[in-house]
């Protein structure tokens, strides 16, 4: 397996930040030991890991709040963010195949991959900027299954919680 890189991803739940180091290859995912996603209490703690075994950081760091999207699965607001939805989608699909635990929106079902591909185009990368923005319209029920999808996500996460090195 060729990496390509790696990247300190920090994720904020219940106020509290935890960090992760994402990798890409021919997959993506977080760097695990037996199904156990390596999960650190903080940045400098990920980055005396990553010296520790020699792997070499993206000087970026991603950070994602998954307080703001427990408040916005549990409220009635119908707006939808596809580039945000699908940003936390995706991690928690890295996360799903790194910990070998089953999220729900990488299920492959009619409704969920309608909803993953409205998520996807609305994000309009896809698109000459020439052309007119896909702008995605949402039934309800599709909101609802987003929501559901985002909050057994953040389970999964939590479950991924086990063993946070300092």
């Amino acid at each position: 397996m060729i990496i390509l890189f790696y990247q300190l991803t920090e994720i904020t739940l219940n106020r509290q930040s935890t960090c992760f180091i994402w990798f890409s290859d021919e997959t993506e995912g977080f760097l695990a030991e037996e199904k156990n996603v390596l999960a650190f209490s903080s940045k400098k703690a990920a980055h005396a890991y990553a010296l520790s075994t020699n792997i070499s950081l993206d000087n970026e760091i991603t950070a994602y709040n998954l307080d703001h999207w427990l408040y916005w699965a549990t409220s009635a607001s119908t707006t939808v963010d596809c580039k945000a939805i699908l940003d936390i989608w995706n991690i928690f699909t890295d996360f799903s195949v790194s910990a070998g635990k089953l999220f729900t929106g990488d299920e492959r079902r009619p409704d969920i991959d309608t909803i993953y591909d409205k998520l996807f185009f609305g994000n309009n990368i896809l698109v000459d900027p020439q052309e007119s923005q896909y702008i995605p319209q949402w039934r309800e029920d599709e909101i609802g299954s987003i929501k559901k999808i985002l909050s057994q996500g953040v389970k999964m996460y939590q479950e991924c919680l086990t063993n946070i090195k300092k």
